[in-house]
């Protein structure tokens, strides 16, 4: 006998064995009971936006998700009511009477049709003092094929004992242009790219470029350090600023867990990430931070 027809009839027994393994299981699917889906992060001095939808099975398609135009929605702001939102076609409920203030603890009660009725509560954090110490642009990081310039930012953060704190940093550039069609002023606003090599800012958010971190590391003490944003060219940008963030706990968890989602869920060897959630018999997020803009000289 050759050697090939050694090698064909190994294959076939191999074959044989594996199809004689083979099973097929039937898992019985609990019914889905969908419950409501809040959506709001929002920001001191600013308005409530509130979007809502409902949940899906795991064998149903995104496309099923629909908003939720009929809701109640409720404020209170320190246990006192605030009044209710009312929705917009453009896809979420709002009142632009009812503003947000740093320091205090909001609550919000929803209610649509049969669904369960869902509440959640989070307390907006003060602002926090950040230090500019250094902006130095044309910096060289890198090495080889990967070096690049960039603009180094070097911060120091006066963090408070008394707390646990949580962070984020942004920065954005501002474009001013002259409309002849409408004689009138506009301005773009955008977000530049951010690094860093210190390991307690973290990654950078991939779709806000926003680095968050907690003070875990450096509770009660002043902390330095450097990160980069990618280089700019002075003649066509108007204006740089930086973005500094006091978030509070659970802006800061479901921020983390979403972006851990995103850069993993198409992943089959990573391991499955549940995003963070606060509401109360439903799914989603409400929680708020309180921000500073500082005009970056350099």
């Amino acid at each position: 006998m050759t050697t090939i027809n050694i090698s064909i009839l190994y294959l076939l027994a191999v074959t044989i064995i594996i199809s004689a393994c083979e099973m097929v299981v039937d898992i019985d699917m609990p019914d889905h009971k969908p419950v409501l889906v809040i959506n709001s992060l929002f920001n001191s001095d600013s308005i409530f936006r509130v979007a809502v939808s409902h949940s899906i099975g795991i064998q149903e398609d995104a496309s099923d998700i629909t908003n939720i135009e009929n809701a109640t929605i409720e404020i209170l702001e320190n246990n006192i009511s605030l009044g209710s939102l009312s929705w917009l076609p453009i896809g979420f409920y709002t009142n632009p009477l009812i503003k947000i203030t740093a320091g205090a603890s909001y609550e919000i009660r929803v209610s649509a049709g049969d669904y369960p009725a869902v509440t959640s509560t989070n307390t907006i954090p003060l602002a926090k003092m950040i230090i500019i110490k250094q902006v130095k642009d044309s910096v060289k990081i890198g090495e080889a094929q990967m070096e690049q310039y960039v603009t180094e930012v070097t911060i120091e953060i006066p963090d408070q004992a008394a707390e646990v704190n949580f962070y984020a940093i942004q920065i954005y550039a501002e474009d001013t242009f002259y409309s002849s069609w409408d004689d009138s002023v506009w301005v773009n606003s955008y977000f530049l790219n951010l690094s860093t090599r210190d390991p307690v800012l973290g990654q950078t958010e991939e779709y806000t470029q926003m680095l968050k971190f907690s003070d875990e590391l450096f509770n009660g003490k002043n902390y330095s350090a450097i990160f980069y944003f990618e280089e700019t060219d002075k003649n066509s940008i108007d204006s740089v600023f930086l973005y500094f963030y006091s978030l509070s706990s659970s802006y800061y968890y479901y921020s983390v867990t979403k972006d851990l989602y995103y850069r993993t869920h198409n992943n089959p060897f990573s391991e499955p990430v549940q995003v963070y959630t606060n509401i109360e018999n439903g799914l989603g997020i409400f929680a708020g931070r309180c921000g500073s803009r500082i005009a970056l000289q350099y």
